[in-house]
């Protein structure tokens, strides 16, 4: 698999089957572009996926990837299988027994609850409650069908919290610490390891591990690195953006990860993407025939 710049990074197909893989790092850090290489190394090595996508960034994997197919409902694009309370539980099955790859956008499910009276509001519109519908049904056909599997988990502490529960995290949990012998992987992405629970992420069997300011979130990375507390920060202070960590068995190795081939639509925009030539609104319309201008 060729996920750092070099291809020297020695992670195997089979070293991700079943296996529980934490990416941390605040926003900028690379933690993204480190997912979405393990999404397209893992698609290129034939290992089925299923992407949970929050915000709709994800469809372009399809473009590299064709058999990919985008499920749920997305504010972002059009997506080829919309799920509804009736079909959430066979599109599951299916996608699962059938070993194909999806990404699962719930950007246009609600992530609140509804402010409206319990006759008025659908609770199953929430995107944790599709979530544990959704991961539900893999798990039971998981008990029979063994199918590898791997779930990539963006902001994973919003789902398995250190605090409180949610309505997902009691099978998320289940699956990192029971489904491994059959198969399933999770990968967790999040910005704030601090807030995701420990007691999923010390079962990491390999991390990544890139940059972090907040103390609390340094504090995770002191127990997760066999080094002293010391050597740990400098080691994390020195990261530049696409560098991490990697933690695997005993090995703490460090590593600049490669980009993403597949095109990133989650970019956040830098002054290059501001139009060369600004005018006021007002050349703008004048340019338009001034028919919005007031009168």
């Amino acid at each position: 698999m060729h996920i750092d710049e070099n291809g020297m990074l020695d992670i195997q197909p089979n070293d991700l089957i079943g296996q529980s893989v934490a990416i941390l790092g605040i926003k900028g850090s690379g933690k993204s572009n480190t997912a979405a290489v393990l999404m397209e190394e893992m698609l290129a090595a034939g290992i089925p996926i299923c992407v949970v996508d929050i915000a709709g960034e994800y469809w372009t994997l399809k473009e590299m990837f064709p058999k990919v197919t985008v499920i749920g409902r997305s504010t972002e694009t059009t997506v080829d299988v919309a799920l509804t309370r009736r079909n959430i539980a066979e599109v599951a099955c299916t996608s699962y027994t059938n070993g194909a790859s999806v990404v699962l956008d719930i950007s246009g499910f609600r992530a609140e609850k509804s402010k409206k009276t319990d006759e008025e509001s659908d609770d199953w519109e929430l995107r944790e409650n599709v979530l544990l519908e959704y991961f539900r049904e893999i798990r039971k056909q998981a008990l029979g069908h063994r199918i590898p599997c791997a779930i990539f988990l963006e902001e994973a502490h919003n789902w398995m919290p250190q605090r409180g529960v949610t309505a997902v995290s009691g099978v998320l949990t289940t699956i990192a610490a029971e489904d491994r012998k059959r198969g399933l992987s999770l990968v967790m992405v999040s910005q704030r390891s601090a807030r995701l629970n420990k007691d999923v992420l010390t079962q990491a069997d390999i991390s990544f591990l890139h940059r972090v300011r907040h103390p609390a979130d340094l504090k995770v990375y002191i127990d997760m690195v066999p080094r002293p507390p010391r050597r740990v920060r400098d080691l994390v202070n020195a990261l530049d953006i696409g560098t991490a960590l990697i933690l695997k068995k005993e090995k703490v190795l460090r590593y600049q990860i490669r980009l993403r081939k597949t095109r990133d639509v989650g970019f956040t925009p830098t002054l290059k993407h501001v139009p060369s030539q600004q005018l006021s609104l007002l050349d703008h319309l004048e340019a338009k025939g001034g028919k919005l201008r007031s009168v």
